[in-house]
């Protein structure tokens, strides 16, 4: 059991042989191993009692409390920097103390922390780091999800434990927040971090269904943003490369079951034609059924010919 010893004065604190925090003009600043690691934010939350039971992780306390502070500057009361630090070191302290678990801090600070140690050679650090990731993407909160796949925690898993994973999601009622696609797309146009496995893990995930959240609520990012349009057809080229058959399986289970090809039938006299009804398919789904064409050995098995008209209006919605 660690003891503060609660005073304004103080300046540095020692949790254990890998963990020091300082205060330094003014900020809380991690230290691993003697080496400055991350400086802490200034936080204080404040959640009224009747909200309470809407949370189930310090993660959505903590985002809801800064959103709200964004929307209600004027009613923060502030904090010294001596007051924070303490708060810090409190925060740190009580989380060592249970063996690290992520519930008790903000992922965007835990899992960093976690990710280090390990490294260093921490026994328990070792032990609950991908127990820890586990338990977050078998959550309910996306945010977090999202934040473990775009900061590159999946790497820590084989492809086998992965599949194990997306395996176990099968079962488990689906979500669609649109706000999720906007925070997905800003994280990777940044960063250009997806790989092939990742998508496949967001797009299985019952909490976020990337492929479905494009079709779903695309229409305004297509419309409003051509860059959205190359985001799209970007990580589709990548996925395809990688895991083709992935790709044909669910690009067919989509267009045939979710947001659909639409067919208009033509009666010629010499043979009976079907073609594609460009005007009631939104965007993402003709970019799945041109990608699934070129995937596919035997195209005009599903080529259902298009007017030369409609043809072209179609590339110049594509290219």
């Amino acid at each position: 059991m660690f003891t503060i010893n609660y005073t304004i004065k103080m300046k540095e604190f020692t949790i254990n042989d890998n963990i020091t925090l300082k205060l330094v003009d003014n900020q809380t600043i991690i230290y691993l191993d003697n080496n400055q690691f991350l400086i802490c934010k200034h936080l204080k939350i404040q959640v009224p009692n009747y909200k309470i039971d809407f949370f189930n992780t310090i993660d959505e306390i903590i985002d809801f409390k800064n959103e709200d502070s964004v929307n209600n500057k004027n009613n923060i009361s502030p904090i010294s920097p001596e007051m924070a630090f303490l708060g810090h070191c409190s925060n740190l302290q009580v989380w060592v103390e249970n063996n690290y678990n992520t519930q008790l801090l903000h992922s965007t600070i835990a899992f960093p922390l976690l990710e280090k140690l390990s490294k260093l050679g921490d026994s328990v650090a070792k032990k609950v780091f991908k127990e820890e990731i586990i338990k977050k993407i078998n959550g309910d909160y996306a945010p977090t999800i999202i934040y473990l796949v775009m900061n590159r925690y999946l790497i820590y898993f084989t492809d086998e434990e992965l599949n194990t994973l997306i395996d176990e999601f099968h079962d488990q009622e689906k979500t669609y927040n649109e706000d999720l696609l906007d925070l997905i797309y800003r994280f990777d146009e940044e960063r250009c971090l997806l790989s092939s496995r990742e998508i496949i893990f967001l797009t299985e995930h019952p909490k976020i269904n990337l492929f479905e959240l494009i079709i779903k609520y695309g229409k305004n990012y297509f419309d409003k943003n051509r860059d959205f349009a190359q985001w799209t057809s970007n990580f589709l080229i990548k996925l395809s490369k990688v895991n083709k058959k992935y790709l044909e399986k669910k690009i067919k289970a989509l267009l045939c079951t979710k947001h659909k090809i639409v067919f208009k039938e033509i009666d010629n006299k010499n043979f009976y034609q079907i073609k594609l009804d460009f005007s009631k398919m939104d965007e993402f789904s003709i970019q799945l059924y041109y990608l699934l064409r070129n995937l596919s050995k035997r195209p005009w098995d599903f080529d259902f010919y298009s007017d030369k008209q409609e043809h072209n209006k179609l590339l110049k919605k594509i290219k």
